[in-house]
């Protein structure tokens, strides 16, 4: 019933974040879902990019311009989730504004979508990424304040 709350908590908090971390013009990428292709306008991820900016104030620029060539299959109904196939899917459809990049994402689960995305930004790729929630194999202790956790890849 408090999504909308939750969303807004979501971009106050990485609004600080970024502050804390002195990012001082942050492009906020939003990894694009499954879904989203050139011809979507609107997708979660586009939204919180936005918001994020919103609350970080005018240096802020979100970057909504990543997106899939075709519209994918979902997971769980057999669409594969490798960084390779991930990467070969992704384009992009404008410039990336100067500033540092950092990645927004709904969820992470296996990271594919944060490190396709990474790969294909390059040379402007992202030490950064900022993610609504995780999912784990095992619960953690606590829900908030979820330690830093630093992702590697063996691509």
């Amino acid at each position: 019933e408090n999504y909308g709350e939750l969303v807004e908590a979501f971009h106050r908090w990485s609004a600080e974040r970024l502050k804390e971390l002195e990012i001082d013009q942050p492009v906020l990428v939003a990894i694009p879902n499954s879904a989203a292709t050139s011809a979507v306008n609107d997708f979660g991820t586009k939204r919180l990019a936005e918001g994020i900016a919103a609350a970080f104030g005018p240096a802020a620029k979100a970057y909504t311009d990543l997106r899939f060539s075709e519209v994918l299959a979902k997971s769980h109904k057999g669409g594969g989730r490798s960084k390779t196939e991930l990467l070969n899917k992704m384009v992009l459809n404008a410039p990336v504004p100067d500033g540092t990049v950092v990645l927004i994402d709904d969820v992470c689960s296996s990271g594919s979508h944060l490190f396709a995305a990474q790969r294909k930004l390059r040379p402007r790729a992202a030490e950064l990424a900022l993610v609504c929630g995780r999912t784990v194999n095992e619960p953690r202790d606590k829900m908030l304040n979820i330690p830093i956790e630093t992702i590697t890849s063996f691509w």
